[in-house]
C-alpha cells in the first residue's frame, strides 16, 4: 500500500494538482495512521467541523477514511457475502477511499431516524457548505466533498497490481 501512495505522489514532475494533493494527503493519513476528522482531506475537515458545529441536530461523524478492502467488503455483503447490500462502490469507487467522505450518525436513541425531514434539513445544511449529500442518492448518512474532478481520476493513481 504505501509503494502504491508514494508512486501517485511523485509520478509527475509538473506543478501540484488537486489530485495530487490528495495523494499526498492519504500517504500522510497512512503513514501516521490518522483518523475520524483528522483522516479527512484538509479542507474537507473544515466543512465537517461547520456541519457538525451548524447542524440543527446533534450528529456525529460515524466513518471516515476507509481501504479499498474494506471498500470491497462492504460492496461485497448482499451480494456475494451474506447481508444486505449497503453500497454500490467497490474499492477505490468510493470518496471514502481518498479522505473526500464521511458518514454521520444523530446522537442519542436513534441514530438513523425514519424521518426524512431530520436527515433532508441536516442534508440541506451541508449542500449549503458545498458538501454532496448522499441522500440524493438513498444514502442519508453519507457526505462527500468533490473538489472540482470525480474519484474516477483518483483511482488510475492507484490501480490494483494483477
Amino acid at each position: 500500500m504505501f509503494e502504491k501512495l508514494f508512486q501517485a505522489i511523485f509520478r509527475q514532475e509538473q506543478e501540484l494538482s488537486q489530485e495530487r494533493e490528495i495523494a499526498r494527503h492519504l500517504a500522510k493519513v497512512s503513514l501516521f495512521e490518522l483518523k475520524e476528522i483528522e483522516a479527512l482531506y484538509p479542507d474537507l475537515q473544515t466543512l465537517t467541523k461547520k456541519l457538525l458545529g451548524k447542524s440543527p441536530y446533534p450528529i456525529r461523524i460515524t466513518e471516515t477514511i476507509r481501504s479499498a478492502v474494506t471498500q470491497d467488503k462492504y460492496y461485497n455483503q448482499g451480494r456475494t457475502n451474506p447481508g444486505s447490500v449497503i453500497t454500490n462502490a467497490k474499492g477505490l469507487q468510493s470518496y471514502h477511499n481518498y479522505g473526500l467522505a464521511f458518514d454521520i450518525a444523530f446522537q442519542g436513541n436513534e441514530p438513523y431516524p425514519k424521518q426524512y425531514e431530520k436527515w433532508k434539513r441536516v442534508g440541506e445544511l451541508g449542500e449549503s457548505l458545498g458538501l454532496v449529500w448522499g441522500g440524493r442518492f438513498n444514502d442519508n448518512p453519507h457526505f462527500e466533498w468533490h473538489p472540482e474532478f470525480i474519484w474516477q481520476e483518483l483511482e488510475k493513481y492507484f490501480q490494483r497490481s494483477a
